[in-house]
C-alpha cells in the first residue's frame, strides 16, 4: 500500500532589492508505503514457507512478518532563492525538517547456539526484527548557478551544490 501527498506554494513574484532579488517557496510532503515484502520479486517456496523469525521475543512464521515502513513519515522545506542579476548569480537556501520514524532491523539468530529464549525447542536459524527509532532531522543545503551569457538567448551554466551545510549526522 502507497500513498504520497504533496503540498507547495511560493511567492507570486520575487521582492526586489537595489542587488537582489528574493522568491520564498516552500511544502510538505507526506509519503507512506507498507510492505511485509522486501522486493516485489519476493517469492514464497516451499522452503521459504517453513523459515521462523523473531518478532517481539517470539518465534513466529514467515508470514507473520512485520510490516515494513521505507519512507519517512513527512517532510517540510523551504527554499529561499536569492538572484544576483549583475553577477548573474543565484543561491538557493534549502531548509528541511523531516519527521522522525521507526524502521526494522534484522539480525540471524541460531537458535541451536545462540541459546535465544524466543527459539524454544525450534533448533535451526531465524531472523530476529528488531524495532529502530530515527529522531527528527534538520538540514540545510545550498545550490550556486552562475550563467555566462553566450548571445542569441543562449547561455552556459554553472552548477555547484553543497549538501548539509550544517554537517549534522543523521541516523
Amino acid at each position: 500500500q502507497s500513498n504520497t501527498f504533496s503540498l507547495e506554494g511560493q511567492t507570486m513574484a520575487p521582492w526586489k532589492f537595489k542587488y537582489a532579488e528574493i522568491r520564498i517557496k516552500g511544502g510538505l510532503n507526506y509519503a507512506r508505503k507498507k510492505s511485509n515484502s522486501d522486493t516485489y520479486e519476493d517469492s514464497l517456496t516451499e522452503d521459504v514457507l517453513d523459515d521462523r523469525i523473531i518478532v517481539n521475543g517470539k518465534l513466529k512464521g514467515i508470514n507473520d512478518k512485520p510490516e515494513t515502513e521505507y519512507n519517512t513519515p513527512w517532510r517540510l522545506y523551504t527554499d529561499i532563492v536569492t538572484r544576483f542579476p549583475r553577477w548573474n548569480l543565484t543561491w538557493t537556501n534549502t531548509f528541511n525538517y523531516t519527521a522522525g520514524y521507526t524502521a526494522w532491523d534484522t539480525s540471524t539468530v541460531n537458535c541451536a547456539t545462540d541459546n535465544h529464549s524466543a527459539c524454544g525447542s525450534y533448533t535451526g536459524t531465524a531472523t530476529e526484527y528488531n524495532k529502530l527509532k530515527f529522531a527528527n532531522a534538520f538540514t540545510l543545503d545550498w545550490h550556486f548557478s552562475y550563467d555566462i551569457p553566450m548571445g542569441r538567448n543562449k547561455k552556459l551554466t554553472f552548477n555547484a551544490d553543497i549538501h548539509n551545510v550544517l554537517d549534522r549526522t543523521i541516523k
